[in-house]
């Protein structure tokens, strides 16, 4: 570059005269390094592939202010789609109907899906990149695929809870819905209230977030073992203030409840132990007795 500074800089931009200084060796290095933004750089330096890269891989957000010529170049265009998941909006003409660079960007940022052209959101491959990357994604594909139990299973199992971008009937599907509280217990507040009773899916949802027990019905929330799912989180200092706290509270207040007991049933049985053995050695001893009597007599 032979710019001088005032090509190089555009009036927003003085202000990184001052932090650089004067020298143009230490203007230019920054410019290389990304370390000021596009948007303040003058249309010559925005054309300049090695300076624009440069501000990309600092910023993604740069993508938007390259020139037009360099929203043409692929290299260009593919290290925007990396770092920025807007960069599809920013692309040139040839590149809004390539499925490889929207293929790229949906793997680096599912959410990127929104902005794929229509023409391309069809399509399988890049369906399938983007629910795997963002939980978002799923609610912009057609509505058709929110009905593909493959892209469904494909999405709850990344994204408990892209379930509720689901179609209804997925929505309540048992294989679906199971993938989904593996992967996030949240799913819980998403779910019919068929799933909501059910103990074992209750379960399964409160070991991965025990703070879910307030969506749990009341008759379930003083089952023995819904609680002890959760025994660690009911005794640590997780609990705050809060509209939900009575029900967390309660839950301690059963959970301690069914401590007693138990620990009452375990000394009961202890007990009744201790007293099957009293019996079982007065019994010996009372045989041993007979026996000794039947000995002498035979004297």
């Amino acid at each position: 570059m032979s710019l001088p500074l005032s090509d190089v800089i555009n009036g927003d931009g003085a202000k990184f005269l001052n932090k650089y200084g004067s020298s143009k060796r230490n203007m230019l290095n920054a410019l290389k390094n990304g370390e000021i933004p596009l948007m303040y750089l003058s249309r010559e330096i925005r054309d300049d592939k090695e300076v624009a890269m440069a501000c990309i891989k600092k910023n993604g957000f740069n993508f938007r202010y390259v020139s037009e010529r360099l929203r043409e170049d692929e290299e260009v265009v593919r290290l925007g789609v990396k770092y920025d998941k807007n960069a599809l909006k920013y692309v040139g003409d040839k590149f809004r109907l390539d499925k490889d660079i929207a293929l790229e960007a949906v793997s680096n940022f599912g959410d990127a899906f929104a902005l794929v052209n229509k023409k391309l959101k069809n399509d399988m491959d890049i369906i399938k990149a983007a629910v795997q990357n963002s939980e978002l994604a799923l609610r912009d594909v057609p509505a058709k695929f929110k009905s593909n139990k493959e892209i469904g299973l494909l999405a709850v199992s990344n994204f408990g809870l892209a379930l509720r971008h689901l179609s209804p009937e997925l929505q309540d599907d048992d294989d679906i819905v199971w993938a989904a509280v593996k992967q996030d217990g949240k799913v819980l507040m998403n779910v019919s209230m068929r799933w909501r009773e059910n103990k074992e899916f209750v379960i399964a949802a409160l070991a991965k977030v025990g703070e879910g027990l307030f969506l749990v019905p009341s008759k379930l929330r003083g089952d023995k073992d819904v609680l002890n799912s959760i025994r660690d989180y009911l005794m640590s200092d997780k609990l705050v203030n809060s509209f939900s706290d009575k029900v967390f509270f309660e839950a301690k207040e059963n959970l301690l409840r069914y401590d007693a007991q138990d620990k009452r049933e375990k000394e009961l049985l202890t007990r009744l132990a201790d007293l099957d053995k009293l019996q079982a050695q007065q019994q010996n001893s009372n045989n041993q007795t007979k026996t000794e009597v039947k000995a002498r007599r035979k004297i």
